[in-house]
């Protein structure tokens, strides 16, 4: 699969995380739109069948990466003071989560043990609206508050997001278009009055995540749900997630999808192997009102070397 990296440049707070099923739900729209509910069939029975033609990480700030979550190379020193000492400076490095590319790649080829990392770039946005009564279309009216009511709208700037692609060269997807739309009509909720409101979007090609030749692990840089026969020994951390339909569903009689417990970008696990290209798996059922919606939860998987592991590998 070719590898790209699409940067979006921001012009509004986002009031949705970047997030690869979101991105994901954003493109089956657009697909719709251009091409008819026959080709997002057709695309969703590839991914059925155990044949992505696209795979989605996360977004991350521009010139960012989530920081590994990786056993501490402290865990095997020699003296009790040496492992205290190292721990707690593995703790403080990960209160910094993003990691320059650089600090990366010494990572995920094990010739680094704790890169310093940096903190977000991004700042916290929070706004306060006033509610509309529905049946006076006016702020007023309230029966226990005449003047009107408040309600809190919170999200996140940033200046531009990195969000990277593996794209099958046959895939028959026109997935250069469909991105485009994404970055015409916005990104994530209430992009309808402007919020995720996208600036312009550079797409290039991406030859960065080379594994190592003797990798026995991934990381994964997207949000992700593991099918069964994934790897289970490994470090992650976890999130509920409480989905929401989009589009024209949005508005139906049940928008709600039920909640998902997933595994966050970053979560690595041992492969004892070379690592493939994603895990994970696609999610159906979670919509009792529309029983074709499915949620994006692959992996978007980077290999790395296994910390500890000689050059031979620990096979």
């Amino acid at each position: 699969m070719d590898t790209y990296r699409a940067t979006f440049g921001l012009d509004a707070p986002s009031l949705t995380p970047w997030r690869a099923d979101t991105l994901f739900g954003h493109l089956c729209w657009a697909l719709v739109r251009k091409e008819g509910d026959a080709a997002l069939t057709d695309l969703l029975g590839r991914y059925a069948a155990g044949e992505p033609p696209l795979l989605l990480s996360d977004g991350f700030p521009s010139g960012m990466l989530p920081r590994p979550t990786l056993p501490p190379p402290c865990a095997t020193a020699a003296s009790v003071a040496e492992r205290a000492a190292g721990l707690r400076a593995a703790k403080e490095a990960r209160s910094r989560r993003w990691l320059t590319f650089d600090e990366f790649r010494h990572v995920i080829e094990g010739t680094r043990g704790n890169p310093t990392g940096a903190e977000s770039p991004s700042e916290p946005f929070y706004t306060l609206h006033n509610q509309i009564h529905r049946e006076t279309g006016t702020t007023t009216g309230f029966d226990d508050d005449e003047t009107g009511r408040l309600y809190p709208v919170s999200g996140e700037w940033l200046q531009a997001v990195d969000v990277y692609m593996r794209v099958r060269p046959d895939a028959q997807l026109p997935w250069r278009d469909l991105l485009n739309e994404i970055a015409l009509s916005g990104y994530g909720k209430r992009k309808s009055v402007g919020y995720g409101c996208i600036r312009s979007l550079d797409i290039v090609p991406f030859n960065g995540f080379e594994p190592p030749t003797d990798a026995d692990a991934f990381v994964s840089l997207s949000a992700f749900v593991p099918d069964a026969s994934d790897p289970i020994e490994g470090f992650w951390n976890a999130e509920v997630k409480r989905g929401k339909l989009g589009e024209e569903r949005a508005s139906g009689p049940n928008p709600f999808k039920r909640p998902v417990l997933r595994l966050t970008a970053g979560s690595a696990f041992r492969t004892r192997a070379m690592p493939r290209l994603w895990y994970g798996r696609m999610l159906p059922g979670l919509s009792s009102a529309y029983p074709d919606a499915v949620d994006y939860g692959l992996a978007f998987a980077v290999g790395l070397r296994w910390p500890g592991n000689d050059a031979k590998g620990d096979r």
